[in-house]
């Protein structure tokens, strides 16, 4: 770092200056130069000045107000060290401000954790060393009397159905059956209701969801916790628990109704009926569901050539255009031979 200074000898530098100051128009350092040889005293630099142009000064009154107006917008400043003696250093820069702070989120509650009990114990769902799914049931699904095992089916990875109708289909969890589709044979899935098993060689029950908290389906295979037939999972629904010392009455009705068929109503029926206080609560539950066909069955048989039952299925949408069979032709029936007539012989 070069270090630049201005001074006059000691003894001219004891004597303050009587008349006003005068500086030429000079470069800053040529300035500070002049600046020091008439007033008799000492600036020393914390290196070299930059060679700005400055302007003149004329009448400055002291050493102070000349510097100030010859370092005025040149990043420098002057400090006076002693009656004598003046440094010039640079101006520090001002400390850049702060951006500004962004306001701290608010904190949201966390998530309630979901508890899973089909391992027969009420474990989170994040800590359950098994594969498992759970589905809430919102309230319009718990009073809607035609919710089943097929809205769960719909919502979870793994779960298909047989589709054979209600009370006739079968279960299975990531394809595992060791068995036909249909008939008395032993069920790959355990469906569970609440700590009771339903079935052991039997389609679904389909028991309609009303009323139900959640269902969780453990995918398998499971070992003997359950029981045989858990080689695919379980399928567990879990009922609201009945609520102690308050009585409730629910009910809700709906009509399904089916293009071209009929009309199928429902109702449910779910009671909280106290018994004895906060000690012992009854909790009913009752409901209907009645799907609407669209076959009508009607006494006797009705026989009909192949091509009108196909022009009728054509008509109503039941099978493609173009699939009515073309007419058979009737058969040629031989001439009739007359008995009388002499047979006819032949030369050998």
């Amino acid at each position: 770092m070069a270090v630049g200074s201005w001074s006059i000898p000691a003894a001219e530098a004891r004597e303050a200056p009587a008349s006003r100051l005068d500086i030429d128009a000079s470069t800053l350092p040529g300035a500070i130069a002049e600046l020091a040889r008439e007033a008799g005293v000492s600036i020393g630099t914390p290196g070299e000045l930059p060679r700005i142009r400055t302007p003149r000064v004329h009448g400055a009154s002291g050493v102070a107000e000349a510097l100030a107006r010859l370092l005025a917008g040149s990043g420098y400043r002057a400090r006076q060290i002693s009656d004598t003696a003046w440094r010039i250093e640079p101006v520090p820069q001002a400390a850049p401000p702060s951006p500004p702070t962004a306001s701290a989120p608010h904190d949201e509650p966390p998530p309630s954790p979901i508890i899973v009990t089909a391992t027969k114990q009420a474990l989170e769902l994040a800590s359950l060393p098994a594969s498992a799914s759970v589905v809430d049931l919102a309230s319009p699904q718990r009073q809607n009397g035609a919710t089943g095992t097929a809205v769960v089916a719909d919502r979870i990875e793994g779960l298909a159905l047989t589709a054979l109708g209600a009370g006739r289909n079968r279960l299975f969890l990531r394809g595992v059956a060791d068995s036909a589709f249909g008939g008395e044979s032993q069920s790959t899935v355990a469906i569970v209701l609440d700590e009771a098993r339903l079935t052991y060689s039997a389609p679904d029950p389909d028991i309609r969801l009303v009323d139900m908290d959640r269902v969780e389906v453990l995918k398998g295979p499971q070992g003997s916790l359950y029981g045989s037939g858990a080689l695919g999972g379980i399928y567990r629904m879990v009922t609201h628990a009945p609520e102690a010392g308050a009585f409730s009455l629910s009910t809700s009705a709906s009509v399904m109704m089916r293009a071209h068929g009929d009309v199928g109503p429902g109702w449910t029926l779910v009671a909280n009926v106290p018994l004895a206080g906060p000690a012992a609560t009854l909790r009913l539950v009752g409901y209907h569901s009645a799907e609407p066909g669209w076959i009508d069955q009607r006494q006797g048989i009705v026989r009909v050539p192949i091509e009108t039952a196909m022009q009728m299925l054509v008509q109503r949408g039941l099978a493609p255009l173009g699939a009515a069979p073309a007419a058979t032709p009737p058969a040629a029936t031989p001439p009739p031979t007359n008995p009388a007539a002499p047979a006819e012989r032949r030369q050998p």
